[in-house]
């Protein structure tokens, strides 16, 4: 079993790379989309307009 360290906390930019890690995702598949998510995952979306 792998030895697995713990973030203290989040970096400030955790939403906005994973923002464009789903526009990658959306452009590696050809998917078309104008919103993804809801709740936190909003906070995604935005980033991507």
């Amino acid at each position: 079993m792998e030895n697995l360290t713990r973030l203290d906390s989040f970096p400030v930019d955790v939403w906005f790379d994973e923002a464009m890690q789903v526009i990658e995702f959306i452009q590696q598949v050809h998917m078309k989309t104008n919103i993804i998510g809801t709740s936190g995952g909003v906070i995604v979306a935005i980033n991507m307009h």
